[in-house]
């Protein structure tokens, strides 16, 4: 049996573990900044979500200060991931697109309205919410266009249906647990 150098630091209820604390402080700070540039009322929880995995993965997609390499990210590491390609074509989180899902066997290409929520590979894949049903859509192929106040609506009306609570200061309530 091998066994990993690890050290446990073990709490009691009601104590800090200030590394952890400090982890998830960095990740909300970093969704209340992406929340002041978005301008929903309301979030629904798929967006959360995906908001949250997609900071996180950000964060672990370069190498930390202090942490087992100086080279590698914690994604590199753990997932074998290359390095990011800054220079791919992405949307950013709460974007409005048009996606394309085809043909209906003309020439015609099929579209629908999404809210961009993260992207999905390597290859320009793309996760969004659908404008339409609410749910998780895949696409790698998007027009992006100017937000309307249709779209915030729509994004506010699958929010309420949710019981989602406003955003207050630009900014949602939530805890992470």
């Amino acid at each position: 049996m091998i066994l990993l150098p690890c050290q446990l630091q073990v709490c009691a209820r009601g104590e800090h573990v200030p590394r952890i604390e400090r982890a998830v402080r960095t990740v909300k700070e970093r969704y209340v900044s992406t929340c002041h540039v978005v301008p929903y009322p309301k979030y629904t929880m798929l967006m959360v979500m995906s908001l949250i995995q997609n900071i996180v993965k950000w964060l672990n997609a370069f190498p930390s200060k202090g942490g087992i390499s100086e080279e590698l990210s914690p994604e590199r590491i753990v997932t074998g991931a290359s390095k990011p390609d800054c220079d791919r074509k992405r949307i950013p989180f709460g974007g409005y697109d048009m996606v394309y899902i085809g043909t209906e066997n003309n020439i015609n290409s099929k579209t629908v309205p999404v809210i961009s929520l993260k992207e999905s590979n390597d290859m320009n894949g793309q996760y969004a919410m659908s404008l339409i049903t609410g749910k998780i859509s895949h696409s790698k192929h998007w027009d992006q266009i100017p937000i309307d106040d249709f779209v915030i609506d729509k994004v506010k009306e699958f929010a309420t249906k949710e019981e989602q609570p406003a955003i207050q200061n630009t900014c949602s309530l939530f805890e992470l647990v």
